[in-house]
């Protein structure tokens, strides 16, 4: 007679948890790999030109003229839009692992 432990249902308990592994592990690889990326960015100081100026300073010394035609233009709709389909294209390649 076969030990209780032995059953069917044990086995198959045992193959769907290792099957949920393998399911979790490429996501569990990635997150290493990001983690490391996000650790070696941090290292990088950023340059002494990019670090003194700041966007207000910067934006500060565009006259009113532009900025009205900024405003009416509707480039920041277009930037949002631009952004989202950059988005979109970025999550896709990511999901489907570059294949779509």
């Amino acid at each position: 007679m076969w030990p209780k432990w032995l059953t069917l249902a044990f086995w198959k308990g045992v193959f769907t948890d290792f099957m949920e592994f393998m399911t979790d592990l490429p996501i569990k690889a990635l997150k290493g790999i990001l983690e490391a990326i996000l650790k070696v960015l941090n290292a990088i100081a950023p340059p002494d030109f990019l670090s003194q100026y700041k966007l207000s300073s910067v934006m500060g010394a565009v006259n009113a003229d532009m900025g009205y035609f900024l405003m009416n233009s509707g480039i920041s709709t277009a930037l949002a839009i631009i952004v989202g389909a950059v988005t979109f294209r970025v999550m896709r390649k990511i999901v489907t692992f570059g294949w779509w």
